[in-house]
């Protein structure tokens, strides 16, 4: 099992009720459309406030590595981070992803 996660800081001015309505869309999008993944949308409950969290989880690092391939190339996948850059939803700064493979 892997599981990664994406976390993206709101832009200071951008509206917060949109751009966690866009998050819950793409993951909409993921799990409809690119085959072996499954994402969540999360948001903290302490530290960061205005921060969204996807998790996905793969059965493997193949699984991993194809759904990615998938995306990169999905024209409805580029749409929606295309709008989400040009309506300034994150801040460019504030997105990391981190993998994380199960022990055991």
């Amino acid at each position: 099992m892997v599981i990664s996660m994406r976390t993206a800081g709101i832009s200071e001015g951008a509206l917060a009720r949109e751009a966690f309505g866009w998050a819950l869309q793409i993951a909409q999008y993921i799990n409809a459309h690119i085959d072996g993944i499954e994402v969540h949308v999360y948001r903290n409950v302490g530290g960061g406030v205005y921060e969204i969290i996807w998790i996905a989880t793969y059965e493997s690092l193949a699984a991993f590595e194809q759904a990615w391939a998938a995306m990169e190339v999905d024209e409805g996948y580029n749409n929606m981070l295309e709008h989400s850059r040009a309506a300034g939803f994150f801040a460019a700064e504030s997105i990391h992803d981190q993998l994380f493979h199960r022990v055991g």
